[in-house]
């Protein structure tokens, strides 16, 4: 006789739970475009556009700043759909990218980060002058989110993102905005607030998958 030992139970394949932990298009405002997207640790097409998740080395002061919490966003976790899972959430006025990872983040050292870069210069070339840019914590997210906003202020203008970070019941989550005005797109965002409902609404999912 054979010494196999039958176990009981449902097989469950490694990136279930992250998968049926993100929001779907019917959880979103009516009129968001949605989109699903394959974990990649690069930059990614979405309806023909492409969107570099990961903003690094670039040269700043203090060093490290320019992508100090940018590499977090995309590669906290291993490659491959069950180790990643992801959405992009399009807005009239904002690409919201989220991402859910089979592990967890250093929260100490996201906070570090943040605060050793509130005040910092980019470099996008050797050649040029020092770009400000500031970081700075934005309240009124969820109990336990690191929530961040990065302003890049240029001669003619600003434009910023926002930045969320979580752990949430063994699952991390990641999600990032950009500025994105398409007129085609009907729902509008309405930033900080529309970044804030959507982490809060994927925050609750997670704890109740």
């Amino acid at each position: 006789m054979g010494c196999t030992q039958t176990v009981a139970g449902t097989a469950t394949w490694p990136g279930a739970r992250i998968a049926q932990s993100l929001l779907t298009a019917d959880e979103l405002p009516e009129g968001t475009k949605y989109d699903r997207v394959v974990a990649d640790l690069g930059p990614m097409t979405v309806n023909s556009q492409s969107q570099q998740v990961v903003v690094g080395g670039m040269p700043s002061n203090p060093q490290g700043c320019a992508d100090g919490l940018s590499p977090r966003l995309a590669n906290a976790g291993k490659a491959g759909p069950e180790n990643t899972a992801r959405y992009i959430a399009r807005f009239n006025g904002a690409n919201i990218i989220v991402s859910l990872l089979r592990d967890t983040i250093d929260l100490t050292n996201v906070k570090d980060v943040a605060t050793r870069c509130a005040q910092y210069e980019v470099f996008f070339d050797t050649n040029s002058p020092g770009t400000p840019m500031t970081t700075e914590p934005v309240q009124g997210g969820p109990v336990g989110v690191l929530t961040y906003k990065q302003t890049m202020i240029m001669p003619k203008g600003t434009t910023s993102r926002y930045m969320a970070f979580a752990n949430v019941r063994g699952v991390a989550m990641v999600a990032t905005s950009f500025d994105l005005r398409d007129p085609s797109v009907k729902a509008t965002a309405t930033m900080p607030q529309t970044f804030l409902d959507i982490v809060g609404k994927q925050v609750d999912k997670i704890e109740r998958t």
